[in-house]
């Protein structure tokens, strides 16, 4: 399996929030980029699937105490959506804004994202 997908995350007390982790998962382009290529491929989407929701959404659900599977997917897709048009687009805006604005934004979003 890609790098960064079998790695467990930092424990919540050694980071400042969840964005840490959210930013560096976006940046896993190794990972990403498999995503992409077993889309087309039914068996390589589905074994693809089982190990993200085994591993990533897992151990996201786990940062994010009291939060369902569906918070953790959803929380994925916006960081897929991020990946895709920062990295492999070349957004211009995604590329020029600093790390400290992103993560800012970021927080932003998902705050609002994983409001009850």
């Amino acid at each position: 399996m890609a790098r960064g997908w079998t790695t467990r995350p930092q424990p919540r007390s050694r980071m400042p929030g969840t964005n840490r982790w959210i930013i560096r998962t976006a940046e896993t382009t190794l990972a990403f980029l498999l995503v992409l290529r077993s889309a087309a491929n039914p068996r390589a989407a589905e074994i693809l699937r089982a190990g993200i929701e085994r591993h990533v959404e897992k151990h996201l659900t786990d940062l994010l105490p009291g939060r369902q599977h569906a918070d953790a997917a959803l929380t994925l897709s916006v960081i897929a959506g991020f990946r895709l048009m920062r990295t492999l687009i070349g957004s211009t805006e995604l590329n020029r804004a600093g790390e400290d604005v992103l993560r800012r934004k970021l927080g932003r979003v998902f705050a609002v994202l994983l409001a009850e």
